[in-house]
């Protein structure tokens, strides 16, 4: 009997790849929900540190006995999982350009003409101009990035939004 497909070894390796994916939840959750983790940068290192191992557990323990559809099914289930879970992670500044951006093209207007602190643009400044970084900046995205930044802004106007469409944090 071959060592790999021993029932001791395959016990331990699915152990293994449960723990794994137990603690990548857990991880998604803590840096999600825990202030103290957002409060401070060090828990934040930390938990964004264990992740690598994690991951690695992930991918070396990941049962390669079943069919390729149940693989990659089991796949987008514990991604969407992980999804889930840091939701409710706060939206990073990065965002609030991508709405503002997106609202100056739904008002006609072209967001690669002025950087973002200039005065053409005080009548449709908001909350998401308040809240986004490097004001004196012009848009440095592609032209299809900003037309769907406008879209969804188009749809719903808020973080969530885009982190539904595209988790970055």
């Amino acid at each position: 009997m071959n060592r790999r497909s021993s029932p001791l070894h395959s016990g331990w390796r699915q152990s293994l790849f449960l723990l794994a994916a137990a603690s990548l939840l857990v991880l998604c959750a803590a840096i999600s929900e825990f202030h103290w983790t957002q409060a401070k940068a060090m828990w934040r290192v930390i938990l964004f540190f264990l992740l690598l191992p994690t991951c690695l557990a992930l991918t070396f323990t990941w049962p390669r006995n079943s069919a390729p559809r149940g693989q990659i099914a089991g796949l987008l289930l514990l991604a969407l999982l992980a999804r889930l879970a840091l939701l409710p992670h706060p939206a990073d500044s990065d965002a609030s350009r991508y709405l503002w951006e997106g609202r100056l093209i739904r008002a006609g207007q072209d967001p690669y003409a002025h950087v973002a602190s200039g005065s053409e643009w005080a009548g449709l400044r908001d909350a998401y101009w308040q809240g986004m970084n490097q004001k004196d900046l012009r848009a440095i995205y592609p032209p299809l990035a900003e037309w769907i930044f406008a879209a969804v802004g188009g749809l719903w106007y808020d973080p969530m939004a885009l982190k539904i469409l595209v988790r970055r944090f």
